[in-house]
């Protein structure tokens, strides 16, 4: 009777679970659909589950003998990367700190490779890796949201900012980040579906909303800007999911109004604070780049570019140079916070302008996209789907605000999660 359903009707999908899940040699698949869940758990977790794919890859591909799966220009660029940065740690003054970083980054590409792999051989997985994702995400929203309301999250773990939540992300303040950086992906799915179930529709609209809201009341500037770009981005350059992110964003921004006359903690956080770390409040002498400790890493990070701009200093030796005499401008840490001072002090002008052009070839694609939709009005050059995607990778280029290491694990399993959907519809 199987034959006769739609291969992605939800009979077939239950189907393909029976029939092909629960074998050791799907073991890949389903550490795919657990890797939302362990970016929650902590990063340990994630990293885990990214180089297990990675490690399973290898062995798939050298079983099958796989190997043109590597000529893909986008695989072939990002190897080159790689291997800038590998001999750049080895130059560097601590390659054993250095190489931390470098060392085994390929992984998070091998991590994608994979997951284009069984998307190619098993379509039904996009239904799977929806609800995965989706799911995850909602239950982080419902929790978080329980934790604002009640200083408690569901599992008792106490609120410990009242500016800020975490929610199941404990004593880490990523939830915004985690959210806003899936938000994309998350609409890729939808984006994806040629019809929408009205039930299904109604309840997209809602949980939309609900992850709106949350990432506002989680108090992370940067997720909100994110949120923000990324909502700009699906409503200039989609045509079938525009009207239903103008319709969510709109509703979400009168209910963020209300509570944060509710609930002033939020304005606190979001709008004064950084009204008063710039320096555009009453009293400010000088104007700030984001805040004081921003910047003063910023000037460091730039004078260690400054000493070797070709080829920087190597991943991951910021934090051993900022606290040299010739390098301490009051400020220090593990990296600059920002992707491309990071990328200048580390690898240089070489290494940086490979993300430059990254970036700048998503600008192109982008522009072209909107001369296609609102000029020439003759043809759709991407898809709905492909736009969601190159905005997941396009939020993550964005060089105007502050970010996290660029190298660090959790951040770039999600940085590459995207990654494995796009290269599977290319």
């Amino acid at each position: 009777m199987f034959k006769f359903l739609n291969k992605y009707s939800i009979l077939n999908n239950f189907y393909f679970i029976k029939k092909d899940f629960f074998h050791i040699k799907k073991l890949p698949m389903l550490l795919i659909l657990f890797f939302p869940y362990a970016l929650i758990i902590g990063p340990f977790f994630s990293d885990l589950v990214v180089s297990l794919l990675a490690v399973l890859y290898l062995y798939i591909s050298w079983k099958n003998k796989l190997l043109y799966e590597f000529k893909s220009p986008i695989v072939i660029y990002i190897i080159i990367f790689w291997l800038y940065c590998l001999t750049r740690s080895l130059f560097s003054i601590d390659p054993l700190l250095s190489l931390e970083s470098s060392l085994f980054y390929c992984r998070f590409l091998l991590f994608a490779m994979c997951i284009k792999h069984y998307l190619e051989k098993f379509p039904a997985l996009y239904f799977y890796i929806a609800i995965s994702l989706w799911s995850a995400m909602i239950i982080v929203v419902f929790d978080a949201l329980y934790q604002n309301f009640f200083d408690y999250n569901l599992l008792g773990w106490r609120r410990q900012d009242h500016l800020r939540i975490s929610g199941l992300f404990d004593d880490e303040y990523v939830i915004g980040s985690y959210l806003s950086r899936l938000f994309p992906l998350g609409f890729f799915f939808i984006a994806s579906r040629k019809k929408i179930n009205m039930w299904i529709a109604y309840l997209s609209l809602f949980f939309i909303m609900i992850v709106d809201i949350l990432i506002y009341l989680s108090g992370e500037r940067t997720a909100f800007f994110y949120l923000f770009l990324v909502t700009l981005l699906i409503i200039f350059l989609t045509r079938r999911i525009r009207f239903i992110r103008t319709i969510t964003f709109a509703l979400s921004i009168i209910v963020i109004i209300i509570l944060s006359n509710i609930q002033p903690t939020s304005k606190v956080r979001m709008i004064d604070t950084t009204i008063s770390q710039i320096g555009l409040d009453k009293g400010s002498s000088k104007i700030n780049v984001f805040s004081i400790e921003h910047e003063r890493i910023f000037v460091s990070a730039i004078k260690m570019f400054f000493d070797n701009p070709i080829f920087g200093q190597g991943p991951k030796i910021f934090r051993i140079l900022c606290k040299k005499i010739e390098y301490d401008t009051g400020g220090c840490s593990t990296h600059p916070h920002n992707t491309y001072i990071q990328l200048l002090s580390e690898t240089g002008i070489v290494g940086a302008s490979m993300i430059v052009i990254l970036l700048i070839i998503i600008i192109y694609i982008f522009i072209k996209q909107f001369i296609s939709l609102y000029i020439k009005k003759s043809y759709f050059y991407i898809d709905d789907s492909k736009i969601c995607l190159l905005i997941c990778f396009f939020i993550t280029l964005w060089p105007f605000i502050p970010t996290g290491n660029f190298f660090n694990n959790w951040i770039n399993g999600i940085y590459y999660f995207p990654l494995g959907f796009y290269l599977a519809k290319k």
